[in-house]
């Protein structure tokens, strides 16, 4: 069969790190009758067969248990499997699409992970920023906003700009995850804080007496802390974007979006907004 006339792919998927280790291999290959306790009589068929003829998404791969990587990889690279308690192969024809939240390599470079696998999954390789790198928070936003309304039957509240101010300032560790449970609490209850990051409580604690609650507020303090240090890292790098951005620890993208959010006179000269 051509891929002109091929019928489109079903899809199906499996999280490699919500199972426990002993069930992975029967949920990934399926069993024969009677290949453990517990076993249903007639036997089952698992992830790859179910997904034959279409694509199988292995969520967290990095968390795949070493002793059953080999197996992974005879099923990516043969496209047959064996059942749990099976001596016969069943070919599959199954695409698989993997995504983790680890360094694949560096688990590679510590034996936690197959070389070989790692090699043979690594066809096409798609990096998702992180959220804060991400120059279209405020759409998603707005996107998540209508979904989550909608999901619950929840009236739409207006969002303050401030409020969304502080979107864009915020680290998002959680990502999208962390900013759809915020949202929903935004559209429950109108509550508008946002959890401190790890940088946030530090500056917090630091910061004693000598900040008034009666003259500033926690986020103003952190804006003007956050905007001081990058005047001094780019500065230092003689206004290097790409430098800047590798000592601050953040993508070129999200250094640009942090010059276009501040007032340019906030910027060494030629670093305020850019087209970029």
């Amino acid at each position: 069969m051509t891929q002109a006339n091929r019928p489109p792919r079903k899809p199906g998927r499996f999280n490699c790190a919500s199972i426990p280790e002993s069930l992975i291999d029967a949920e990934l290959f399926g069993y024969e009758g009677g290949a453990f306790t517990g076993a249903r009589t007639r036997g089952k068929p698992g992830k790859f067969e179910l997904a034959s003829g279409g694509t199988l998404f292995l969520d967290e791969i990095g968390d795949m248990p070493l002793n059953l990587q080999a197996s992974l990889l005879h099923a990516v690279q043969n496209q047959e499997i064996v059942r749990v308690g099976g001596v016969s192969p069943i070919p599959i024809d199954t695409r698989v699409i993997c995504a983790t939240h680890r360094d694949l390599q560096a688990q590679v470079e510590t034996g936690q992970f197959r070389a070989d696998l790692y090699y043979r999954l690594n066809a096409l390789e798609l990096r998702m920023p992180a959220l804060r790198e991400r120059d279209d928070l405020a759409w998603l936003a707005d996107q998540l906003l209508e979904r989550i309304a909608l999901r619950e039957g929840l009236p739409e509240r207006p969002v303050p700009s401030s409020l969304r101010a502080r979107w864009m300032a915020y680290d998002w560790p959680g990502n999208v995850r962390q900013l759809e449970t915020a949202l929903l609490r935004f559209l429950i209850s109108g509550d508008e804080r946002l959890p401190e990051t790890t940088a946030t409580k530090h500056l917090h604690a630091g910061a004693g007496d000598h900040a008034s609650p009666a003259t500033t507020t926690l986020q103003a303090h952190l804006d003007r802390e956050r905007d001081a240090y990058i005047r001094r890292t780019l500065a230092d790098t003689d206004g290097d974007k790409d430098v800047a951005a590798r000592r601050l620890g953040i993508s070129r993208a999200t250094l640009y979006r942090e010059l276009r959010r501040r007032p340019p006179t906030l910027a060494p000269t030629g670093l305020g907004a850019s087209s970029e």
